[in-house]
């Protein structure tokens, strides 16, 4: 039997997020499905529409499958998608991945036909195999799924292994339409940097209770051959035309000596892309071979998980650092040029306000070494004991709302016990604000300079989007604060949350 058309899409649009406001991306694990499923002989076309928003319509009406991976604040434009193409093509198979079907599955059932949870390889291809030899079955004896059964009722397949063999070219001569940055400029009306994501690892053993990236690609701990990432950089460089590139692995650093193995073989054979964005844990800083390596490959840019300043914040993500050890890492690296970008997350802590201002203390203390701060509130999900039996740090009663649109990391969407949402929101975007002010310590450098300055214009329309929505907050918090600034409990509810915001 001849194997059906897939087309794979990343549901976005530009400026979906600070993060998209700023680059001009191919996804990451979109673009690891398509490559798995072309290597299998699938024809497939991956739309990457956070780089761009064309699609070929004819290609997508036609196909057997179409495979939409979503984060939750574009789940409505994937769920629009799958209702637009349904109509088209009723005989289409809509498979939803990526982080918002995993989490809220019974809300994306709504719109697709099946929801794969955590990692898609192993589980789509099973899926599409099982649905080409028996059209109209029902796969229950897939794991990693979630379907309706005749009733109505949501069926979970249960849990799949995390695949062992990561270690496959990625094809980004599958994606559709990466725009210049010009014709991205025409179309959009903004200048975006492009980048390429590569990962050279899936999966961390550590277990921090704020992070999405341990659930949905687990704590078993997976590495790619040096000559497969190396390849794969030169491939997306022949698309992009980039030089540089953001490893989107968790954690970079797990496999010490797999890392230094990497590093060396980018220093012997030089691959286009030349300059390198990480992420890695303060430990790592204790190796100092791994940290001239950094250098020596051209590691520009680490961005550190610190997540908080205040010890017991740390110890409530269970992130298993030490305050102390935090600056004792900032001194052991000064001699070295990469610079840091420390991220922060601000929970649901007695004293926010009192973290904000320490992060903004730790960016002059350390100003010289700092490139920018990520701070970002906590990122929860409603329903996950309903749904997963997961613990969720805020309960379900503590959302302000369910506009999925609003869940993307600058927005505030629980209410905190101790200061009311629009003061918090307030607070956040000051030091956002500050953050992508220039140190006085660099006002000469003009790469500095330079590059701030493009920031701040990248973060302006979510800037005049938080402003909107800070009034809104204004709105629903006026009756559930006391004088003091504390949570009355009593006026909130499960029910009835605003499903749409009209800002």
């Amino acid at each position: 039997m001849q194997k059906g058309r897939i087309s794979v899409i990343e549901s976005g649009v530009p400026g979906a997020d600070a993060f998209d406001s700023l680059y001009r991306l191919v996804g990451l694990g979109p673009l690891s499905i398509s490559s798995y499923l072309h290597l299998q002989g699938y024809d497939v076309k991956f739309f990457a529409m956070f780089a761009s928003t064309r699609l070929d319509k004819q290609f997508i009406a036609s196909s057997q499958y179409v495979l939409v991976s979503t984060m939750t604040h574009t789940a409505k434009r994937a769920y629009a998608l799958a209702d637009h193409f349904r109509t088209i093509n009723p005989k289409s198979i809509f498979i939803l991945g990526g982080v918002h079907g995993g989490v809220l599955m019974q809300d994306a059932l709504e719109y697709f036909d099946f929801v794969v949870i955590n990692e898609g390889e192993a589980t789509v291809l099973e899926l599409l195999r099982f649905l080409d030899s028996n059209p109209g079955s029902v796969p229950t004896g897939i794991l990693g799924l979630a379907f309706k059964d005749a009733k109505g009722g949501v069926v979970q397949t249960g849990g799949r292994p995390f695949q062992q063999d990561i270690d496959f070219p990625l094809n980004p001569s599958l994606v559709y339409d990466y725009p210049t940055t010009v014709r991205d400029f025409l179309r959009t009306g903004r200048v975006r940097y492009p980048s390429n994501l590569i990962h050279f690892s899936r999966g961390c053993p550590y277990a921090c209770n704020f992070c999405l990236g341990m659930r949905q690609l687990g704590k078993l701990y997976r590495t790619r051959s040096p000559g497969t990432v190396i390849d794969d950089l030169n491939r997306i460089r022949g698309l992009t035309r980039s030089r540089d590139a953001i490893f989107h692995d968790n954690e970079f650093t797990i496999d010490r000596e797999g890392t230094k193995e990497l590093l060396r073989e980018i220093i012997r054979t030089r691959p286009e892309v030349r300059y390198f964005t990480v992420f890695a844990r303060i430990e790592s800083t204790r190796d100092q071979e791994l940290w001239q390596l950094f250098e020596d490959a051209g590691v520009t840019l680490v961005v550190f998980g610190v997540e908080s300043l205040n010890q017991s914040s740390l110890d409530g993500f269970n992130k298993k650092s030490a305050l102390d050890e935090i600056h004792a890492a900032m001194r052991r690296i000064e001699r070295f040029r990469v610079h840091i970008v420390p991220s922060f997350i601000i929970g649901d802590v007695d004293d926010p306000l009192k973290e904000l201002a320490l992060i903004r203390q730790f960016k002059k203390d350390y100003s010289h070494q700092i490139s920018r701060l990520v701070v970002a509130p906590l990122m929860e999900y409603p329903y996950q004991e309903k749904l997963r039996g997961q613990k969720q740090l805020i309960p379900d009663e503590r959302f302000i709302h369910h506009d999925w649109n609003y869940y993307s990391g600058d927005f505030l969407y629980f209410y905190p016990r101790t200061v009311p949402p629009s003061v918090l929101q307030t607070e956040l975007l000051k030091t956002i604000r500050a953050n992508n002010a220039v140190p006085s310590g660099s006002i000469w450098n003009f790469y500095r300079r330079a590059s701030d300055a493009f920031i701040r214009y990248s973060h302006r329309p979510i800037g005049k989007r938080i402003e909107r929505y800070i009034e809104f907050l204004r709105e629903v918090e006026s009756d559930k604060y006391d004088r003091s600034g504390r949570l009355i409990a009593g006026k909130l509810s499960v029910d009835n949350k605003i499903r749409e915001l009209k800002l």
